[in-house]
């Protein structure tokens, strides 16, 4: 075919098109209730009209594109939107009221399930909306008599297919309807995740996330039909795999924290709410994670699907070592421990009794009691160089007899020594002399070069806090005679603040500042009623004073960077240098940083530095 008669075809094929649309012009509009002839019949009772089956157009593409009687439409079961906004319909309804519709319903001829469903004759012409329920519902609020519509042959498969797929590109589909959507395609028509995804065009972690919705429990679904939990939220209680663990979950997202009640958890919040009660962390099992016959009906840790890094479909993110199901890493450490208990006592070693394990494991409930006489197997000795634990160091040494065993808060048993056995094997065997009282004082040498360190270091810390007595002072000296030339200044205004912003600091600093200013409390209780009768008695720039001691103290006492930074801003505004007044210190005033024995000694001291608030220094004259 030459290039001219493929112009002239495509010519003529243009001018029939623009034809056959300014014949459609021609004819009635969509509301004016006409049938075509083709679609009357002469015997329909009054409301519907019934004739032979429809069978499919006879056109190649199988479609037609007649006026169709809404009588005639039926919704499909299938439809995965089963929620319909009733604003949406009026605007849509009033549209189609001035200029009729734009896209014509797409439907199939009725199957005889659909008929029977409806309890309709098996010979009845009725159609089934594939695509297009909300324009007819749109239209029967418009009170229009028939639609425009497409009739195609189609299989239920490509049904479910075209009603997925079109509705998803449309706002509004509410996540559990996706969900069913999906899972219908799953389970009733033999698709894969991967399929489904290809199909709808999303990534596999989308789809996963999206099926595990339809696994939330009642109440978590209505909450999301009701618009109280977000899909991100919902999708962090449907992951966790046990269904009494997910309730339990749901539950108390839904009642929500301290912050958002009576409204459920936002979604960082409940994110580490489940991560901390319904995720465990395997880096720290005591227990290999690879041994499949610890607990046999679960299975070895490393090939488990609920292994976060084995499952990547559900956690694209985050580690790879996190387990889903506490309940089964419990029973996994139960077992742990009664294998552990029962090989300590096939060896012959004494086991503690539950009593003495609690009082050498009274804390944190792993490790040991500070002065306990024995040595932890596993810890380190912290007077080895080489950082080796006690069990590399007197194991291969140790006599049977001498090991006990203790199981600690958690049900981890410890393979202890006794703290002078521990020590005099170490120094034979390693040349590592450690302190023979127990492992709590072993990383304290008695050594000469470690008193000379310790020695050194406390004079350190004098020096340090001998700073910081002189810097706060000026702080205080400054900022109140700066206020002082303030005028306008609400002394009861001040003093709340004064107050406010001492609650909100740690107890530490308002416990220096307490001592500072002479005041006194046992309990955190009275102290903090002590500094509150005392900022009643102030003046509007002794509580400028008091604000700037805060901000000071919390500089000298916190580790914070932002903190450190806020303090030296302070003293930078103030016009006070940090560095001369330690020079200084160092230099000159290095008597009054020197440790002091006995009461005349320390009496020569305060006579010779008059300038030092004895009673309210934070220097240690180690008497």
């Amino acid at each position: 075919m030459t290039t001219a008669t493929m112009k002239r075809s495509r010519r003529a094929g243009v001018e029939a098109a623009a034809a056959e649309m300014a014949e459609r012009r021609r004819a009635p509009l969509v509301a004016n209730g006409d049938t075509p002839p083709c679609l009357t019949s002469t015997s329909t009772p009054a409301g519907f009209a019934f004739q032979s089956r429809a069978t499919p157009p006879p056109d190649q593409d199988g479609e037609l594109r007649p006026l169709m009687p809404l009588q005639k439409l039926i919704p499909s079961p299938t439809n995965p939107r089963k929620h319909f906004d009733e604003d949406g319909l009026a605007e849509l309804a009033e549209s189609m009221r001035s200029v009729g519709v734009a896209v014509p319903l797409l439907v199939r001829p009725a199957p005889p399930s659909l008929l029977r469903a409806e309890k309709l004759p098996l010979d009845a012409e009725a159609y089934e909306i594939v695509d297009g329920e909300r324009r007819y519902r749109a239209a029967k609020l418009a009170e229009l008599r028939t639609l425009e519509c497409k009739i195609r042959a189609l299989s239920d498969l490509q049904v479910i297919e075209i009603q997925l797929i079109s509705t998803l590109q449309r706002a509004g589909l509410k996540p559990l309807e996706e969900a069913a959507g999906y899972r219908r395609l799953l389970d009733d028509h033999g698709f894969t995740v991967e399929d489904v995804a290809r199909k709808v065009g999303k990534a596999k972690t989308y789809v996963y996330g999206v099926l595990k919705l339809a696994e939330l429990p009642k109440e978590a679904k209505k909450a999301m039909e009701e618009g109280r939990l977000p899909k991100a939220t919902a999708e962090l209680i449907a992951r966790i795999p046990n269904g009494d663990l997910r309730a339990k979950a749901a539950a108390e997202v839904l009642a929500g924290d301290y912050d958002s009640k009576p409204d459920p958890m936002p979604f960082r919040s409940a994110k580490e709410w489940i991560s901390q009660q319904y995720m465990v962390e395997l880096k720290s099992a005591p227990f290999n994670r690879k041994d499949a016959e610890l607990l046999p009906e679960a299975g070895p840790c490393s090939a488990c699907p609920k292994l976060t890094g084995n499952n990547r479909e559900l956690y694209p993110d985050g580690r790879a070592d996190v387990c889903t199901d506490p309940g089964c890493y419990q029973r996994k450490l139960a077992a742990h421990h009664q294998r552990m208990r029962k090989r300590v006592e096939e060896e012959g070693i004494k086991l503690l009794s539950d009593s003495e394990s609690s009082k050498l494991f009274p804390y944190n409930g792993t490790t040991l009691a500070h002065g306990s006489p024995y040595v932890d197997l596993k810890e380190q000795c912290w007077e080895d160089r080489q950082g080796r634990s006690w069990k590399e160091l007197v194991e291969p040494h140790i006599a049977k007899g001498d090991l006990v065993a203790a199981q600690d808060k958690v049900g981890e048993i410890h393979l202890l020594a006794p703290g002078k056995v521990a020590a005099e094997l170490a120094r034979k065997h390693h040349k590592i002399g450690v302190d023979s009282r127990g492992p709590a004082r072993n990383q304290w040498a008695t050594s000469a070069a470690e008193k000379k360190r310790r020695a050194k270091e406390a004079k350190e810390n004098r020096v340090k806090n001998e700073v910081s007595r002189r810097l706060i002072a000026q702080v205080v000296e400054k900022a109140e005679r700066l206020a002082s030339g303030w005028t306008g200044l609400d002394a009861n205004f001040l003093r709340c603040l004064a107050v406010g912003a001492c609650d909100e600091v740690w107890a530490v600093i308002s416990n220096h500042v307490l001592k500072r200013r002479g005041l006194e409390g046992k309990t955190h209780t009275s102290r903090q009623t002590a500094i509150k009768k005392h900022i009643a008695g102030l003046s509007a720039a002794q509580c400028i004073g008091f604000m700037a001691e805060l901000v000071a103290t919390r500089n000298n006492t916190s580790q914070f960077p932002a903190d450190r930074s806020t303090g030296k801003s302070l003293l930078e505004g103030l016009g006070i240098d940090g560095k001369k007044i330690e020079r200084e210190v160092r230099a000159g005033k290095s008597a009054a940083v020197s440790p002091a024995r006995g009461k005349s000694a320390r009496a020569k001291l305060r006579k010779a530095h008059p300038e030092i608030d004895w009673e309210h220094s934070d220097v240690e004259d180690d008497a």
